[in-house]
C-alpha cells in the first residue's frame, strides 16, 4: 500500500518501497494518464454489467481487454500499462473467476479461465500466458469420445514475477 506518512507517491511492493510510476511525469502528462486510466476503468466497469470490478488507482493506457461470462476482479493500484501486447483477461464460464491482487503490474499478460485464476498482491506479469483449461479434450479419442476439456484452478501467490513468454497451465500453484 502507499506509505502515506512519508511520501504518498511511493508504494510498498514485496517488502520494499517503490516509486509510483506517475511521479516522474510532468503535471500535464500525469493528469492525462490519470484521466485515461479513469476512462478505461469506467468503460470496463460498465461493459461488465457488474461482473468486472476494478480497484482504486488503476493505471492503464487502454491496452486491456476483459471478457467472458465469469467475474473479473482487479485490486487497488494495479498498473496495466502495456508496452507492446494487450493485457487480455477472459473467462469461459459463468462460474469462472479471475482475481488480481493489489499492486499488481500487468504488461501484456494473457489470462484465460474456465474455473479460476488467482494472482496475489505485489505480482508482476509480463507477456505471459496463464490458462486453467485445455480448451479441448486431449485424449487419443478426442474427436469421438465426447469428453469435456479438463480445467483446474491456478494460484499465483504474493510477490511472484511471471516473465514474458512463460506459460502457467491448469492446476499450478506458484509461491
Amino acid at each position: 500500500q502507499y506509505c502515506h506518512r512519508r511520501d504518498p507517491t511511493r508504494q510498498r511492493l514485496g517488502g520494499s518501497t517503490i516509486e509510483d510510476p506517475r511521479r516522474r511525469l510532468p503535471g500535464p502528462a500525469r493528469a492525462a494518464v490519470d484521466a485515461l486510466s479513469r476512462a478505461v476503468r469506467a468503460r470496463w466497469m460498465m461493459a461488465g454489467r457488474g461482473r468486472f470490478e476494478i480497484g482504486a488507482d488503476f493505471i492503464s493506457n487502454g491496452h486491456i481487454r476483459l471478457g467472458g461470462p465469469g467475474r473479473i476482479r482487479i485490486g487497488d493500484r494495479c498498473n496495466a500499462w502495456a508496452r507492446a501486447e494487450t493485457n487480455v483477461l477472459l473467462t469461459f464460464s459463468p462460474g469462472a473467476v479471475i482475481t488480481i491482487g493489489n499492486n499488481v503490474r500487468l504488461n501484456g499478460a494473457g489470462l484465460q479461465a474456465a474455473s479460476g485464476i488467482s494472482v496475489g498482491d505485489d505480482c508482476i506479469l509480463g507477456s505471459c500466458t496463464i490458462v486453467d483449461t485445455d480448451h479441448h479434450p486431449v485424449g487419443v479419442n478426442r474427436r469421438t469420445s465426447g469428453e469435456m476439456p479438463l480445467s483446474a484452478a491456478i494460484t499465483i501467490g504474493r510477490n511472484v514475477w511471471v516473465a514474458g513468454m512463460a506459460a502457467v497451465l491448469k492446476g499450478v500453484t506458484i509461491g
